[in-house]
């Protein structure tokens, strides 16, 4: 298993699409929830202050990563990356049988903005998500959280993404649309 890394900047992480899974044994999974539809299954990895989300309809697969820019990630069938220093706003699409829309918001708070994200982050993967709070002592008082909450529905899945980075007082936040649009 690799050893994980927590981040400490905003500006330190990339985004990744691939058309294909990634393995498992690449990264130290704190948290793990798979879902699974009539028409497609999901997986929602969250990997240091990073996450991993994996869908896939038939023989067709999806899967997202927003991760520290220095590790090494596979180069097969990688569909499009980019650094979140260069593009703190960036949307992402790509249709190939499952249409994949995206966009990313990496915003600053003051100490009190950030204090009151942190609370609407945990109301809203409450129900449907994976959270966790990690062991790092950045900031007293202002955890690094990492959370990946989910709206499934029958042909298409929505997902919102928070990677939290208190040194910095930064958040980002991923939304994903994921739909089948064709068996393969």
């Amino acid at each position: 298993m690799a050893v994980e890394y927590i981040s400490r900047k905003a500006s330190e992480q990339t985004f990744a699409l691939y058309a294909r899974s990634l393995h498992p044994e690449l990264f130290n999974i704190y948290v793990e929830r798979e879902i699974f539809r009539d028409f497609y299954s999901a997986s929602f990895w969250i990997i240091g202050s990073s996450h991993v989300v994996t869908f896939t309809a038939g023989n067709r697969v999806l899967a997202e990563i927003v991760a520290d820019s220095d590790r090494e990630l596979p180069v097969q069938h990688k569909i499009g990356t980019f650094s979140f220093a260069h593009n703190p706003q960036k949307r992402f699409r790509y249709d190939d049988g499952i249409a994949y829309d995206a966009r990313f918001d990496y915003r600053r708070y003051n100490p009190a903005g950030f204090k009151r994200k942190l609370q609407d982050i945990k109301h809203a993967v409450l129900t449907n998500g994976v959270y966790h709070v990690f062991d790092v002592e950045q900031t007293p008082g202002l955890p690094t959280v990492t959370a990946v909450g989910f709206v499934p529905q029958s042909r298409s899945l929505n997902v919102r993404t928070f990677h939290t980075f208190p040194t910095e007082l930064s958040i980002i936040e991923t939304h994903s649309r994921w739909e089948v649009r064709r068996f393969g």
